[in-house]
């Protein structure tokens, strides 16, 4: 039996198990009509996408639209211990990445390529990931705020982060100043331990390190993360900002439809995208903006498929290139837990 047939038989157990456990679970979608025309269309709906969706829909008068690659989350997606399940190849809620081939690690996987997992389902990433909830180094949000962009200095952001926060851990009087409570997304700490991760903590106090909260005053130290979690389930993006707002007349999401090119006028700007779904090339359009939430790879993916990048490399594979250069960082230097890159229309 290959390893294939293994993974298969054990997606289809996870799934029935999960089912047994915690029954299906609606995510409510919508079909729009072909060549609709929005205030906002927000590609991907993971952890960039539903904040700024739930965020944009918030003014009535903004009509704004999400386009998801994916389905909806299976129920074996909200059991934290089963999220090894999406790891494998062929995985049907992942895009299946592996990283290029190293000469000299990785030789425990095939091809010496590392998996590297990026969802394709409603939630994007934070539908399929291990949930740790860490926030970055304040240090990198004053250096962009230093490099000049306003607003992005860590105090700044702080108050956001805990607007967004409804926080169900382990409150001190050390950390009790950085975490907010009422917001949308649920953040616990971890519910149980193992003597490995005691061990763990205890060796860090040996060498004089506090165990500490790493999103609160400092992240020197040992810490065990806080999860995106409620009781006990995981709680992904779209579940926090999109589903808790589709309420909303101005707000809607659909599913399956993987967006393959950004539409531009002949001013070059962005009035809306080209994308597939059921079978068909449809287009949907913004008056305002498009904004691009497709995750660290895809994000830029798709700018290059749209003529945007290196001019060199995009036309050695048949991709006509119109803003050359424009993004040279495009191909180079895109990184995960952050993408979102927003097309002024």
């Amino acid at each position: 039996m290959g390893q294939h047939t293994i993974n298969a038989i054990s997606a289809a157990l996870f799934s029935i198990v999960a089912n047994v456990l915690i029954g299906r679970t609606d995510f409510p979608t919508d079909i729009v009509s072909d060549d609709v025309t929005v205030d906002f269309i927000i590609v991907g709906s993971g952890s960039s996408g539903s904040p700024v969706a739930g965020r944009l829909s918030e003014i009535p008068e903004w009509d704004v639209l999400v386009l998801e690659a994916g389905g909806k989350p299976p129920p074996e997606s909200r059991i934290p211990g089963f999220c090894l399940n999406f790891l494998p190849d062929n995985n049907r809620y992942s895009y299946n990445y592996r990283t290029t081939p190293q000469k000299y690690s990785q030789f425990n996987y095939e091809n010496n390529a590392n998996l590297y997992p990026r969802g394709k389902v409603i939630g994007g990433s934070s539908a399929i990931n291990f949930m740790m909830y860490n926030r970055g180094n304040r240090y990198d949000f004053d250096r962009w705020a230093e490099l000049g962009n306003p607003g992005w200095d860590y105090q700044t952001v702080l108050k956001y982060f805990k607007k967004s926060e409804n926080y169900r851990g382990h409150l001190t009087s050390e950390n009790e100043a950085y975490h907010g409570i009422g917001g949308p997304l649920n953040v616990e700490s971890k519910r149980w331990g193992t003597p490995v991760m005691k061990a763990y903590l205890e060796a860090g106090r040996e060498l004089g390190y506090p165990t500490i909260d790493s999103n609160a005053a400092s992240q020197i130290g040992f810490n065990t993360p806080d999860t995106t979690t409620k009781n006990g389930e995981r709680g992904s993006a779209a579940e926090a900002f999109i589903k808790s707002n589709l309420h909303r007349q101005n707000l809607r999401i659909q599913a399956d439809s993987q967006v393959t090119k950004v539409l531009f006028d002949d001013n070059l700007r962005a009035i809306g995208v080209e994308y597939r779904h059921q079978n068909r090339v449809k287009r949907a359009y913004a008056r305002k903006e498009v904004i691009l939430s497709a995750g660290a790879i895809d994000s830029p993916k798709l700018l290059m498929l749209s003529g945007i990048g290196p001019k060199q490399h995009l036309e050695s594979v048949g991709v006509r290139a119109f803003l050359n250069d424009l993004l040279k960082t495009v191909e180079t230097s895109s990184f995960t837990h952050y993408s979102e890159i927003r097309l002024k229309c």
